[in-house]
């Protein structure tokens, strides 16, 4: 399980800081989890976000092809996984 905010994802700049659609892979993490995957490990993404905010997170997982299965969010009344 990786924590996506601040370990494979982090603001373009200080100023972006509360916009998370802003946000970008750190180093090259997309080609390193990929090895993990294609090494069988199962690959499990989780945010501190609510809501529309962790599905910017999930999009922002998608379009910049990180491999895994599942992202762990917070959310109201027990929902708490984005397939």
């Amino acid at each position: 399980m990786i924590f996506a905010e601040g370990t494979i994802l982090k603001p373009k700049s200080l100023f972006s800081l509360y916009n998370h659609r802003t946000y970008v892979p750190i180093g090259n993490v997309v080609s390193l989890i990929e090895t993990w995957y294609q090494q069988n490990a199962k690959i499990m993404f989780c945010t501190s976000r609510r809501g529309k905010q962790a599905e910017e997170i999930a999009s922002l997982l998608k379009n910049y092809g990180f491999a895994g299965s599942k992202l762990y969010f917070r959310e109201k009344k027990g929902k708490n996984i984005k397939t």
